[in-house]
């Protein structure tokens, strides 16, 4: 069963449960791994512009934050939510996921 907010524009992210999963940070020994900005997932409007972002084949993400630091405790919480949302979509596709 899908899980959809209140009419906020990124459900299609929300699709699974919030636990606690663990995102490493790139290291020197990953050669290769495509960039996608934070940014630009959240001026996705669905799941297949979602798909579009990381269509480039790539096996490694970095998942770059370009939003900063939100001076609202909440907005910064809701983002971590976000980027942790976006890590559990790209491991579905079997894609590696790195901060």
């Amino acid at each position: 069963m899908k899980r959809q907010s209140y009419k906020i524009k990124h459900d299609f992210l929300f699709d699974g449960d919030d636990s606690e999963i663990s995102i490493s940070s790139l290291d020197s020994a990953i050669s290769e791994a495509t960039v996608l900005k934070l940014s630009d997932v959240l001026k996705a409007k669905d799941e297949n512009s979602f798909i579009k972002l990381i269509e480039t084949g790539a096996t490694n993400i970095v998942i770059k934050d370009d939003v900063g630091h939100c001076i609202n405790p909440a907005s910064e919480r809701f983002k971590q939510f976000i980027i942790r949302c976006i890590c559990r979509k790209l491991m579905n596709h079997n894609i590696n996921v790195y901060l």
